[in-house]
């Protein structure tokens, strides 16, 4: 009897533990629907492969159009500005005038430099003749020696020495005084203020009566006929344009406008600072279409399509 009992004490307690497991894996259930199995359950969302991906499209960068050359005139030494002959916008050739100074103090030295030489010359003229003089003098006391005292004829070879070195300092005054005039003559010609190349007047600086000297500009110049634009990409796209590679330039403002560009320079390091690597294109346009791309034009840059011929409107 006590047995049964006991059996009947066992039986009740593992039915109590059946009904709390039973309780608990219900409530389980509750707060996790999704997990029944206890496995990890992955969403349908899943990545696309590199094949699946897709195109990206073309990555645009911004540039700028530059001149190839850019040079801020300036006089060769200070002086008054006496004129300016150009205006913003006007063409040049090499070597045109394009500013002057005034160069009345100049001219002035330059005068007097002259009388002073030609002072100089007569001296010469009057030492060489003096050397032609005293030279006659020692021939003749040497053929008629018997005639002569010794100290006669060291009289005239003394006499002849101080006439070459008369004629010598002469000469040397007349060098030092041409070397003179010449220099004056070359600031005289640098009052001309010369365009170094063709170009185009971007800036006018300064406008007569204004004192200008050494690394004070007048104008500053750019070519008109060589375009380039100037823009920078991410160092993983760097290796898509070596030189030679052609890209798309359009106007930020009107990007209608584009034109094809060749890639000449691609720096040989990476900014520190932006990690970009700047490059530079040559446009390739006609002189007429040139206007349309002044020097300082913002585009936008892109990668060339295959077989791509943009021509600019």
């Amino acid at each position: 009897m006590r047995r049964a009992h006991s059996i009947i004490s066992l039986l009740a307690v593992l039915a109590l533990l059946m009904l709390g497991t039973l309780i608990y894996l219900l409530w389980q259930l509750k707060q996790h629907p999704s997990n029944t199995t206890g496995q990890t359950i992955l969403t349908s969302t899943t990545q696309p492969t590199s094949q699946e991906a897709e195109p990206a499209e073309p990555q645009g960068f911004t540039g700028v159009i530059i001149a190839r050359q850019v040079v801020d005139v300036a006089p060769k030494f200070q002086g008054e500005l006496a004129e300016v002959r150009v205006d913003i916008g006007q063409r040049v050739d090499a070597g045109t005038i394009v500013a002057r100074l005034t160069a009345t103090e100049l001219e002035q030295r330059i005068t007097v430099a002259e009388k002073v030489l030609k002072a100089a010359q007569l001296e010469v003229v009057k030492a060489q003749a003096q050397l032609d003089e005293a030279t006659a003098r020692l021939e003749r006391r040497k053929k008629l020696q018997e005639s002569f005292a010794p100290e006669e004829i060291t009289e005239a070879e003394l006499y002849k020495k101080v006439a070459e070195s008369q004629l010598s300092v002469s000469e040397a005054n007349v060098a030092r005084q041409e070397a003179e005039i010449t220099l004056l003559k070359e600031q005289l010609a640098d009052c001309a203020v010369k365009a170094p190349f063709a170009g185009t007047i971007s800036i006018r600086y300064r406008d007569p009566g204004s004192i200008v000297a050494p690394g004070i500009p007048i104008l500053r110049l750019i070519t008109h006929d060589d375009l380039w634009v100037r823009f920078a990409v991410p160092e993983l796209i760097a290796g898509q344009l070596s030189a030679g590679v052609e890209v798309l330039v359009s106007k930020k403002l009107t990007p209608e406008i584009r034109c094809l560009a060749r890639v000449e320079h691609v720096a040989p390091e990476i900014d520190s600072y932006s990690r970009l690597i700047h490059i530079e294109a040559r446009l390739l346009i006609t002189p007429e279409q040139q206007a349309l791309f002044p020097a300082g034009t913002e585009v936008e840059i892109e990668m060339k399509p295959p077989a791509a011929s943009i021509p600019v409107p």
